[in-house]
């Protein structure tokens, strides 16, 4: 995972999708049921902020995002500014 601040929703898509990092360009940002796994698991990342992220599910105008201090998802405007973090397929 790439932790880049906070963005808009889709700042956020682009910036996973034209991610090249550690030779890799097949990153992208995480669906609401991959970061719900991936917050579930928090302990063992590396870093992570108490905050929303991302995810690449749209609601209507709104999009999913996850809290990282108690793993709740909800939605919200497209526009709102959240944090965001890379992810690629372990296949």
């Amino acid at each position: 995972c790439a932790l880049d601040g906070n963005k808009q929703w889709s700042a956020a898509c682009d910036w996973g999708t034209g991610l090249d990092w550690l030779d890799q360009t097949d990153w992208h940002l995480p669906t609401k049921v991959e970061l719900s796994t991936i917050c579930s698991n928090k302990e063992s990342l590396g870093s992570y902020q108490e905050n929303f992220y991302w995810s690449s599910t749209e609601y209507g105008g709104n999009a999913f995002v996850v809290g990282f201090t108690i793993c709740n998802m909800t939605n919200y405007s497209q526009f709102s500014n959240f944090y965001v973090r890379a992810v690629r397929s372990s296949e």
